[in-house]
């Protein structure tokens, strides 16, 4: 990649403002009820966490929209020549892995009440992954389709590889994240699809891993112990270490802490809310400056501290509980999954490409296009994919008798990311 892209005005960051604000308002402003959640979060963590989602995978498409420029310029596809936009798309997946392990975590915690037997434990397992099946897989599989075509759209109707190769290729991505990231009937275009969902199969390791140490997460005396060990091996592991890993499982043992601990524990009433809200602020900007990009440690501390401040009720001065944030969270795995095919489309079309390379401000212009599309795909898929996916998976559980619950609460489990 040439050197002189990491220079350019392009990756200046106050040109993400703009973009967030004017996503962040026009779906505030969308009249459109069924964006709106069925259920109000009588906890506030949970609603702090939902509005947090949203603005983490808009740091993944915004770090990749940046990469498009790179692609445009030098031919590269990989991370960008910027830290800033590179710890937009890392700072954003760690918090969701945090998320992940702390909602998850939490939900075995809560199930040890109702797991006396191996049957009960049976049926924990079976609410689990059906449940995630039917929140993952409905919206993957039409993503994947989305690609398929824009794949054929650009190589033409006939093979460039065998059709054993292509009908390989099309398995593995079918393998909901956890298949290799492979080009589909030699594409040659910048990814589609792989590359945006590196990330779900960490997820489902997470998800596998709980078929054996939700056993620990039943028994009180030993579920602190084991997470404190497990961040303790993680940290040593991650000290000298690339992030990786070990990186990864530090970040889930923060979030399986968190759950593990009582709730008296994120009572800081003698903390003013605005301080916290500053305290969270600066631990989250000094990760995103790339305070500890070199070392997982540093950063994963930085995140735990912010995640921490989260779940004490710290809203970022309200944002969190906007409408536009409690949206975007709502939305956001189709942030995710879609953005790829979003940029593709929009960086595909000559007039628009050729508009955004003549100046930076007219690039961020077209990002603006691509944020706009992406969330509008988005709320649309949530509304006609997603929340039917996951009415379904609840309605096979409630067939069963068995109805899955939020980790410490009573409310069901609403849209719990994969991402």
């Amino acid at each position: 990649m040439d050197q002189h892209l990491a220079n350019l005005d392009v990756h200046e960051a106050w040109r993400i403002v703009p973009v967030l604000v004017v996503l962040c308002g026009a779906i505030s402003v969308l009249r459109w009820r069924g964006l709106d959640a069925q259920e109000i979060r009588a906890d506030e963590r949970f609603r702090n966490i939902d509005g947090l989602r949203g603005f983490l995978a808009l740091g993944v498409f915004l770090a990749h929209a940046s990469g498009y420029y790179a692609y445009m310029r030098a031919g590269f596809w990989g991370p960008g020549p910027d830290l800033f936009f590179n710890q937009l798309g890392n700072i954003g997946v760690s918090v969701f892995f945090v998320i992940t392990s702390y909602l998850f975590w939490g939900k075995a915690i809560a199930a040890s009440a109702r797991v006396h037997r191996a049957a009960d434990y049976r049926r924990y397992l079976f609410s689990l992954y059906l449940s995630r099946f039917f929140r993952v897989a409905p919206l993957f599989y039409f993503v994947l389709c989305l690609t398929l075509l824009t794949v054929f759209s650009s190589t033409g109707l006939h093979l460039n590889v065998s059709p054993a190769k292509l009908a390989k290729e099309i398995v593995n991505w079918m393998a909901l994240g956890l298949g290799a990231n492979v080009w589909i009937n030699g594409n040659p275009e910048p990814p589609v699809m792989f590359g945006m969902v590196w990330t779900l199969a960490w997820e489902w390791y997470f998800y596998f891993s709980l078929a054996v140490t939700s056993l620990i997460a039943f028994v009180p005396r030993l579920r602190t112990a084991f997470v404190v060990l497990l961040f303790g091996v993680s940290v040593a592991f991650s000290v000298d270490a690339r992030f990786g890993v070990w990186s990864y499982l530090m970040l889930f043992s923060i979030g399986m802490m968190a759950a593990s601990l009582p709730r008296s524990s994120f009572r800081l009433d003698g903390i003013p809310a605005h301080v916290r809200s500053l305290v969270a602020s600066a631990s989250i900007a000094l990760a995103y400056a790339g305070v500890g990009a070199s070392n997982a440690v540093v950063q994963n501390l930085l995140i735990a501290a912010f995640f921490y401040l989260i779940l004490t009720g710290c809203d970022l001065f309200g944002l969190l509980k906007s409408r536009g944030a409690q949206r975007l969270g709502a939305i956001s795995y189709g942030v995710y999954l879609t953005h790829g095919v979003c940029l593709h489309l929009v960086f595909a079309n000559a007039s628009l490409r050729q508009f955004s390379m003549e100046s930076i401000a007219q690039y961020w212009a077209v990002v603006l296009i691509a944020g706009a599309l992406v969330v509008a795909m988005s709320c649309a898929t949530y509304v006609m994919i997603e929340r039917p996916g996951i009415a379904l998976g609840r309605a096979l559980l409630a067939r069963r008798g068995w109805r899955e619950k939020t980790p410490q609460s009573g409310t069901d489990a609403q849209t719990a990311a994969a991402t």
